[in-house]
């Protein structure tokens, strides 16, 4: 299957045997959410760790259940930092008639050593075609009555591990699939760092708002979710890349080196809050948004572009926190300001055009 797929890029020999990215690729892991739960139904090498194989599938579905039944359109690279290693997962449904739905989740993750993620992150949009025609094998043979085991993985982990070698030694590979896939066309890439406490909704809006456009890359050194989408600003395409740091989960989070690579280069940020919850706003928004300036050593009067976002209005009678209340504190921290519901989606895709605008008008009238 890989093998046509490499030779549509313009290589017709794949050389197998011994490669160097053999010490990079560390496994390729089917699961299933089963009526037992998560489960890996199939994995390569056998003698993969079951830690590690219990640990890809629970997280891997995990990510599915925060979909909330909605399947993500791209690839992830999420980080396993305890066993060194990372992961491209690639999400999928398989017909089960006992199924809730008569559709059974499924992921297929490709592990690798963390210590080369660039080169995954370089070439997403190889792995996430590889993942897809994988899947479309598992898939098909599922639905003829056959449950995937080990040696349906073998012979696809060695035509990856192959691969992965030719993107080290060979850029032509890498550069090749570049021109046939997808380029970008934007003329400005922005910087938009979110800020607040934890549980206000900073992943959920980010998902929200890329919708279709779903890119979830991690950076497992810092920990950092980094998501893309363009935008149309007039004339020009924008790019908006932005920065989730996972250590926001601690209310008091103190790592300034941590702080300091996150909000470096920022050309914008977006501090959130949870309507319905008042310390959210009456400590969380100053707290992080001096964290910023203290950061990035901006003083006040050059100001990066800010918007405070007041979340969750779809639970407007747990509300605690005034619109008035966001309206005054915005004046008063010099940013932009409005209220959203990342669940439903209301005033997201107007959030982030206020936003997307604010910045572009910087730039072109510098």
């Amino acid at each position: 299957m890989l093998r046509k797929f490499y030779e549509n890029l313009g290589y017709s020999s794949l050389d197998f045997g011994n490669v160097e990215a053999k010490n990079i690729i560390k496994g390729l892991v089917y699961s299933s959410f089963t009526d037992l739960g998560p489960d890996a139904i199939a994995w390569y090498p056998e003698e993969l760790d079951k830690q590690v194989r219990t640990l890809v599938s629970v997280k891997s579905i995990a990510i599915l259940s925060g979909e909330e039944g909605k399947m993500p359109k791209s690839v992830a690279v999420f980080p396993f930092p305890n066993f060194a290693l990372s992961s491209v997962i690639f999400f999928f449904e398989v017909k089960d008639e006992n199924a809730r739905g008569k559709l059974r989740d499924s992921s297929l993750s490709l592990l690798f050593d963390e210590k080369f993620v660039r080169i995954f992150y370089r070439n997403i949009d190889i792995f996430e075609r590889i993942l897809t025609d994988i899947s479309k094998e598992l898939i098909d043979a599922i639905e003829k009555g056959f449950e995937p085991s080990y040696k349906f993985l073998e012979h696809n982990y060695y035509e990856i591990v192959n691969i992965v070698d030719k993107l080290i030694l060979g850029k032509p590979f890498a550069h090749r699939y570049t021109l046939l896939g997808k380029e970008s066309g934007a003329k400005y890439e922005f910087k938009v760092c979110l800020i607040g406490y934890p549980a206000v909704g900073k992943t959920t809006l980010i998902l929200r708002y890329v919708d279709d456009a779903f890119r979830e890359l991690y950076k497992p050194t810092v920990n950092v979710q980094i998501t893309t989408k363009e935008v149309n600003i007039g004339k020009d395409i924008i790019r908006l890349n932005l920065w989730d740091v996972a250590g926001q989960e601690s209310r008091h989070f103190s790592n300034v080196q941590l702080m300091r690579t996150f909000f470096q280069k920022a050309d914008a940020f977006i501090v959130m809050y949870d309507i319905t919850d008042k310390e959210s706003f009456t400590a969380g928004v100053t707290l992080w948004y001096n964290k910023f300036l203290e950061s990035t050593s901006v003083d006040k009067d050059n100001l990066k572009i800010g918007l405070l976002i007041g979340n969750k209005i779809d639970l407007e009678k747990e509300r605690e926190i005034p619109t008035s209340w966001g309206a005054k504190l915005a004046q008063k921290l010099e940013t932009g300001f409005t209220e959203v519901s990342a669940q439903s989606g209301e005033n997201v895709n107007e959030a982030f055009e206020i936003l997307a605008r604010k910045i572009y008008e910087k730039v072109i009238t510098a």
